[in-house]
């Protein structure tokens, strides 16, 4: 038996702590603290007649209490996450190390330990978390490896556990052997998970629970068989190879499976097909020693080229799969760069992102891998230091205006070990493989195809086939072996079946991490009641606006209304008051509230053509804080003095009270305005109003501000809106209302940008555009050429504002909406930044906008930046002092790089959710032969512009279909029969396709197919 002492001196109270911590500079620190052990620990036991228990979260000591090791809680935390099992105690140790070392399974654990929020539904569960390292009867010292000290740690929590409280039942969850001895030796109940859960589903009672104290109706088989199947298959195994007298043969398939999880050679290869990852140590020195290099993988195309971004000016290209080396869309990894030279077909222009199935990859990726090979000893000899210190002082970037395109030179490199992992949980399909029908365990390895083309194919192991081919699922990938071409993963839930609105919805929803689930209850406390009405304190101490003609215009069923306009015309004073008023929604949303921190969390309302999911509770967004009409309502309004030049003269932010005469559609203003027989004051207001945004327009123009809106979006026409039914599918009508709006929103949002930056800097939230990407606005350039049209110039906003909007494209619509949709292409994204983080003009400017300051202020009710844009206007102004919390420097660079996220994520669910209902009209009215016109060539297929539907797409084509791209025109040769020139594909030539829809699809979307040219 192992025996332990525990500590009993004085001077054992005391001992020290020895870490090394690594900087951002990649130094390692050594660092010693002491550390002071106490003997008044509380046991987290409910009733616990010994401990003065404080903690919200307490065990049941009636029932069994659990103790895990990591490498169950690592394995098993979706099951821990998703089931109803609980009453486990967790030793700070072993919580800590998972903090340390993965982030991603650290916040369940936390959310179960910890949460205590109504509204998640694991806060109800009972986890603990026992502070053993500070307990001087639990404690081991550090100078043991961490395998044998988490032993020594686990069993002396158990034996203090039973001195403690005898009649308390302790049991050690765990698959180490090790550990499992020990607690034999000690009398200590251990066993696997899987165990564990078997006698707590076969022992029931009378009333319905079992031994264990749980409901036997909270497990069923088919959990247990989605959690545990490969255990479950390899005691299977083990049983029918120990029956024939096998249990010694090494090709046993326990053995397959720990070493290749398949003996298929289409799946798993026993060669290595990857260069094993370096360990942290190695990485870190070769960090330090700058041999290699840390950034964010991004993929462009899956197995065949991505970027690591490596700092705020270099991008090193990783080109071939052996290259890319298992890294993962968004992981931050290390990369060792083996060459350097000017290449100017680089990047996002070589592929358009695209789904190949598994056979298909072989081909290719053979003849990758051989140029790869030959590339990398070619240049294998560059110095990598002396070629990053080169590449930096000779650096090139396009910061400001009058900056010219210049071609600098491409670092090449490869990775060497994964830093960290993005996001583990993948939505998808998964498909079954259908390469060994007659072998029964290849009819269990499935393939998931995940909805963003940006991630590998993940071989599932299931006998679930049934259940889950087909079917939309999320998946996580728990390994990627170096002899694996594939990554392993597992099926964590099933949303539903292929083509369901419902089930593709929640894909969506997953995919870009939006969050769906109902407020809290502690948020909807911070509430007014429903038939709240304006207190009489806000009149004195707002301006009234309720008797000036005030309205709003917005898109059809609008609830949300942020915005309204009002109106009045001075006569005797030649002057023209417009009103810019904004919902006063920081009113209702009080800071450091439950309800702030949901929303702070959200950060933006998302709209999908089917749903919305709100950044706050409806009672806000469509009543309280909506300006509807005949309604008072509160306001932050930004007041503009015009002369009759329509010059302004000043410029007054106030909280205003406002009653909206009337909410038009764009279409319903448009109609007023043009129509000439309608002299009322609404009519004389509107076009007043449009004069005005006319005249800014034109002056914005000027100054170089781009005009990018073509005809690129669509609307739905739903029968009784009934989304399953789709009636009609339309390019989006845009009116001279809508840039009406848009003009005074853009011209309050730079005038409040101005107004906080000059009076609150620091904490301050701002906008900003970075210039555009050069080198694709080059590629245009040489596409516009090739038809013919030479005067493209960008290499300032001005140029470039200017050839969008007066280039010779001989009257050609289409051809001015493609080019503004092109250029949309090329322009980098804007984001948020704060003002902490200004440290030159550069910073602050809006390309797009050709401002030199801008934020947002004018959509707070679907928008968290515009409500601390309003609190920042609060405290300048002194109506409300803003809370500590928002002036630190970390939360602030946190909420704006959440913002940036969420605020990207919600533009790309919409843009999939009308991919998606596009999808479903072209399935209902029957796949079409329809024209369409070429708007970019890669390396793999063209990019059409349908002018039927008004929707993209890309036409993929093959070499072995006779299509070959030619790098240096950016064209396609087709090749007949005789291996000679039939024709060309070049940029604008107008093509037949085939649109049809795929229910094999990942993303249920249109299908393009080249049938001639045109």
């Amino acid at each position: 038996m192992q025996t332990f002492k525990f500590l009993r001196k004085k001077n054992d109270q005391r001992v020290q702590k020895c870490f090394y911590k690594c900087n951002a500079n990649n130094r390692i620190t050594k660092i010693v603290r002491e550390i002071y052990l106490r003997n008044d620990i509380s046991c987290s036991i409910e009733k616990c007649k010994v401990c003065e228990n404080k903690k919200k979260k307490l065990l049941d000591g009636d029932r069994n209490i659990l103790i895990l090791d990591t490498d169950t809680i690592i394995k098993y935390i979706d099951f821990l996450y998703e089931c109803n099992i609980d009453n486990i105690l967790i030793p700070l140790t072993i919580y800590e190390h998972i903090r340390t070392f993965n982030k991603i399974l650290y916040k369940k654990l936390h959310e179960l330990c910890y949460e205590i929020d109504e509204s998640i539904p694991n806060s109800n569960k009972r986890y603990s978390v026992f502070v053993n390292k500070y307990c001087k009867f639990t404690y081991v010292h550090d100078n043991i490896k961490y395998d044998l000290k988490e032993l020594q740690e686990i069993i002396k929590i158990v034996i203090w556990f039973k001195h403690h409280n005898p009649n308390l039942n302790v049991i050690v969850i765990t698959s180490n052997d090790l550990l499992t001895n020990d607690c034999a030796n000690n009398g200590i109940s251990c066993f696997s998970l899987l165990d564990y859960v078997n006698q707590f589903l076969k022992k029931k009672t009378k009333n319905g629970l079992n031994n264990y104290g749980y409901n036997d109706n909270m497990l069923s088989i088919e959990t247990i068989k989605m959690y545990f199947e490969d255990n479950m298959i390899t005691e299977n195994d083990e049983n029918k190879e120990a029956e024939n007298g096998n249990e010694a043969n090494g090709n046993s398939r326990l053995n397959d499976l720990d070493k290749t999880q398949n003996d298929s050679e289409n799946f798993k290869y026993k060669k290595k097909i990857y260069e094993p990852h370096l360990d942290k140590k190695e990485i870190i020195q070769g960090l330090r020693n700058n041999q290699f290099f840390k950034g964010v993988f991004q993929v462009i195309c899956v197995n065949k080229m991505a970027t690591v971004k490596i700092n705020d000016y270099e991008d090193v290209i990783i080109k071939g799969y052996k290259n890319m080396n298992r890294a993962i869309h968004n992981d931050i990894v290390a990369v060792e760069i083996f060459s350097q030279f000017t290449d100017p077909s680089y990047g996002e222009s070589d592929y358009f992102e695209e789904h190949i199935d598994p056979d298909e990859k072989e081909e290719e990726e053979e003849e990758e891998e051989v140029e790869g090979d030959d590339e990398e000893k070619k240049t294998n000899n560059t110095n990598k230091t002396t070629c990053i210190a080169k590449s930096e002082n000779e650096q090139h970037t396009n910061t400001g205006e009058g900056n010219e395109f210049i071609e600098c030179k491409k670092l090449y490199g490869k990775v060497i070990g994964i830093i960290s992992r993005s996001r583990k949980e993948y939505g998808g399909v998964i498909k079954s493989c259908d390469n060994d029908k007659n072998n029964k365990y290849i009819e269990k390895l499935l393939f998931f195809k995940a909805f963003n083309s940006k991630i590998p194919h993940i071989i599932i192991k299931s006998n679930m086939e049934d259940e889950l081919s087909n079917k939309r699922v999320i998946v996580t990938i728990d390994k990627w072996d170096f002899n694996s071409k594939y990554p392993l993963g597992r099926c964590l839930s099933v949303l539903g079946v292929c083509d369901d609105i419902e089930a593709e919805t929640k894909l969506i929803y997953n995919e870009y991490n939006i969050t769906t689930k109902e407020f809290s209850e502690s948020a909807y406390l911070c509430l007014p009641p429903s038939n709240w009405v304006i207190p009489e304190e806000e009149f004195s101490k707002r301006i009234d606006f309720r008797n000036i003609l005030t309205f709003s215009i917005d898109p059809p069923g609008c609830q949300d209304i942020d915005d309204a306009l009002s109106v009045e015309i001075l006569e005797e004073e030649k002057i023209i008051k417009i009103g810019v008023h904004i919902a006063d929604v920081s009113y209702f949303v009080k800071q450091n509230s439950a309800l702030d921190l949901e929303a702070s969390k959200r950060c933006t309302t998302v709209y999908l053509t089917n749903q919305r999911v709100d950044m706050l509770p409806k009672l806000l967004t469509t009543d309280l804080c909506s300006l509807v009409e005949k309604q008072d309502r509160l306001t932050y309004s930004c007041i503009f003095t015009f002369n009759k030049n329509y010059d302004i003269l000043d410029i007054n932010i106030a909280k205003c009270i406002i009653n909206s005469d009337r909410s038009f559609t764009y279409e319903q203003a448009q109609n007023i305005i043009d129509d000439s027989n309608d002299t009322s004051s609404i009519a004389i207001s509107l076009r007043l109003l449009n004069n005005i945004a006319k005249d800014l327009k034109a002056k914005w123009l000027n100054d170089g501000a781009l005009e990018l809106k073509g005809n690129s979006e669509v609307v739905f026409e739903f029968e009784q809106k009934d989304y399953t039914k789709t009636k009609n599918l339309k390019p989006y009508v845009t009116y001279e209302t809508n840039r009406l709006i848009e003009a005074f929103m853009l011209l309050a949002n730079r005038s409040v940008a101005r107004i906080i930056f000059q009076n609150f800097k620091a904490a301050c939230i701002l906008r900003r555009h970075p210039p555009p990407k050069y080198d694709t606005l080059k590629e245009l350039d040489e596409y516009l050429q090739s038809i013919k049209v030479y005067d493209f110039k960008f290499n300032t906003s001005k140029e470039l504002s200017y050839s969008i909007n007066n280039i010779n494209l001989k009257n050609d619509k289409i051809l001015s909406n493609i080019l503004k949709t092109l250029v949309t292409k090329c322009m980098n994204e804007a984001i948020f930044i704060s003002g902490y983080n200004v440290h030159n003009n550069d910073m602050l400017r809006h390309y797009g906008l050709a401002a030199d300051i801008y934020t947002f202020f004018t959509s707070p009710i679907r928008r968290y930046a515009d409500i601390m844009v309003h609190r920042i206007l609060n405290h300048i102004y002194g109506i409300e002092k803003l809370h500590n919390k928002y002036l630190d420097i970390v939360y602030l660079n946190k909420q704006v790089a959440l913002l940036n996220e969420k605020y990207r994520n919600a533009r790309f669910a919409s843009r999939a959710s009308v991919n998606f209902f596009s999808y479903l009209y072209i399935k209902k009215i029957g796949n079409q032969i329809t024209q369409a016109v070429i708007t970019s060539l890669k390396k793999n297929g063209i990019q059409i512009y349908v002018l039927a539907y008004g929707i993209e797409g890309i036409c993929y084509l093959k070499k072995k279909d006779g299509f070959i791209f030619d790098e240096k025109k950016k064209s396609f040769i087709k090749l007949n029969e005789n291996q000679k020139e039939s024709f060309q594909l070049n940029f604008y030539d107008n093509v037949e396709v085939h649109m049809q829809v795929d229910t094999r699809d990942i993303k249920c979307q249109n299908h393009f197919i080249f049938i001639r040219k045109l």
